[in-house]
């Protein structure tokens, strides 16, 4: 089965790429791992008219991109139970979901050490 579904990720981000393995062992490779600095990703985001400032996380599902919180709420809907039950916080006003995700992302760099390159394989 091809991977129809794309997520774009910061590949210099040691916290985006521990998550990219996190999402690749609970999602049965489903997607296909692009990293933003790649120009198949600055492509993919001028197809889907995602802004530039977005340096993150991005899905792009059936032809349609996600991004910040939906994004993410929108991968995890494909794990094992429980992780689904997550997808519940999408009743959350979005603009408080990404208020949230920003403050995530701001420090993300923080949080896991900056990687000097990726540390996965991306189309896998």
């Amino acid at each position: 089965m091809k991977n129809n579904d794309i997520i774009l990720f910061d590949g210099s981000c040691g916290f985006c790429s521990y998550s990219v393995n996190f999402i690749r062992k609970r999602s049965k490779k489903r997607y296909t791992f692009i990293p933003l600095q790649s120009e198949e990703a600055i492509e993919l985001k001028k197809k889907h008219h995602i802004s530039d400032d977005i340096d993150s996380v991005v899905l792009i599902k059936k032809n349609k991109a996600y991004v910040k919180s939906r994004a993410g709420l929108e991968i995890i809907r494909v794990f094992k139970f429980p992780w689904p039950l997550l997808y519940v916080f999408i009743i959350i006003p979005k603009f408080i979901r990404d208020y949230i995700y920003d403050i995530i992302a701001r420090n993300r760099h923080k949080i896991i050490k900056e990687s000097t390159s990726c540390e996965i394989h991306p189309k896998d």
